[in-house]
């Protein structure tokens, strides 16, 4: 019997360590890219990371002007658009 459970608990921390650290989680998509200028350099309208310098940035769940909605995800169909707009 004991061996048994044993054999079983390290099946299963094999399973879930196989799968890497994480893998339990739901993992949310990553923001779409607002601009590509095609360079690392910040302050020429594009930053490093790819979003529209001096906008709003859509998907960092804080409502700025210019945003009717910001739940802080890149998912349409839960109310809020991935563009910031409100569904329905």
């Amino acid at each position: 019997m004991r061996r048994r459970q044993r054999d079983r608990r390290r099946r299963l921390h094999h399973h879930l360590h196989a799968r890497g650290p994480g893998s339990l989680r739901r993992r949310r998509p990553p923001a779409p890219e607002q601009c590509d200028d095609g360079n690392f350099q910040d302050g020429d309208g594009c930053t490093a990371n790819c979003t529209l310098e001096g906008q709003p940035l859509c998907g960092d769940g804080i409502v700025q002007p210019g945003e009717q909605c910001d739940d802080g995800n890149a998912v349409d169909g839960d109310g809020c658009t991935v563009t910031c707009l409100l569904e329905g």
